[in-house]
């Protein structure tokens, strides 16, 4: 495409509008950040700041975008996954403060429990100075995983955190540790969940007297879920039950986990839970049909797509949010308008 074909198909993108998922995880303050799904909490009123100056709708009006329903100015839809309780502590007051609604995506086997969610128990375990065997081995169903961390098995404070405090989960490892760990997290990841659960039981076996979770991590607690539930800002949506990679999973262990996310929620809140996002952002042929077999009418994907009046209801892009200024997220959101990926 010419230069100027390319800057008129840029400006039609503007002149016709579209709505921007924004997806975040965590608002806080965090030392680490592999997977950079934390915004501090400054960052985010200032980017909360930089969306009053958008048409940020509720998930439920993507749907009228989808039925060529005309929107006045492009606009920006604001989700949140997991249920962290940093959600309600940090995002909420500031929600509240901009008259922002939100999504939020929820798995429900860990509300109210005093652990951290599996991912960030392998972040506790590996990517700190707790000391491990040289050796490591998980198993499951006849399958068996060993790991040699060798001299990374001990590793002094300082050490660890200078090599992970700006490390990037999917970029080159530093060390043993860090391979190790996505390694461990990718497995998980695939794993239907008794399995990964028992394999969580013998990697907490190693590290029993060393093991300290961070409770800056852990779940929403039953009264932070009710107060989500009850606000008039919020809809809640369906994260499966325990968050596995639903592709990986045969038939049956999906569906149970797409069910049991959505009906432990309905039976919480009393009300039908109509969309919800995919853990990882990944599903496939079987997935859509079983949404749509469950009565689930929206789904968000980690593809950094907007939605568009075409868009499928079950494959909405997301923009994962970065923990960025005002004037530096305004520039992304700009770009994010302009420009077609």
């Amino acid at each position: 495409m010419t230069g100027f074909g390319s800057l008129m198909n840029r400006l039609r993108n503007f002149r016709h509008p579209r709505i921007l998922v924004l997806m975040y995880h965590r608002i806080d303050d965090v030392e680490m950040d592999p997977w950079k799904i934390a915004v501090h909490p400054r960052h985010f009123e200032a980017q909360l700041q930089v969306l009053t100056k958008w048409n940020v709708i509720p998930a439920s009006r993507i749907g009228d975008f989808n039925s060529k329903k005309s929107f006045r100015k492009p606009a920006v839809c604001i989700t949140f996954d997991d249920g962290y309780r940093d959600n309600v502590e940090n995002a909420l007051p500031l929600l509240e403060k901009y008259e922002c609604p939100a999504s939020f995506f929820i798995n429900t086997s860990y509300i109210g429990k005093q652990k951290e969610f599996w991912w960030d128990m392998l972040e506790s375990i590996f990517l700190s100075d707790i000391p491990l065997p040289e050796k490591i081995e998980l198993s499951h169903s006849g399958e068996k995983f060993e790991f040699d961390l060798g001299q990374d098995a001990n590793m002094h404070a300082e050490t660890m955190k200078a090599h992970t405090k700006d490390w990037i989960a999917w970029e080159k490892a530093p060390g043993q540790r860090h391979e190790i760990f996505y390694k461990v997290w990718d497995i998980f990841r695939k794993c239907p969940p008794f399995q990964r659960d028992s394999m969580a039981e013998q990697l907490l076996d190693y590290v029993a007297n060393h093991y300290k979770p961070d409770q800056r991590r852990y779940p929403l607690t039953d009264a932070q879920f009710e107060l989500l539930a009850d606000h008039p800002l919020i809809n809640i949506g369906a994260h499966t039950h325990s968050h596995p990679a639903l592709p990986a999973l045969n038939y049956t262990t999906a569906r149970e986990e797409i069910l049991l996310g959505k009906t432990n929620l309905e039976a919480r809140m009393g009300k039908k839970v109509w969309n919800m996002s995919y853990p990882f952002g990944s599903y496939n042929k079987e997935t859509l049909a079983l949404l749509a077999e469950l009565d689930i009418d929206q789904a968000f994907t980690t593809e950094a797509i907007p939605v568009e009046p075409h868009s499928h209801t079950l494959r909405l892009g997301r923009y994962q949010v970065m923990d960025l200024d005002g004037d530096a997220f305004e520039k992304q959101l700009q770009q994010w308008f302009l420009f077609r990926n």
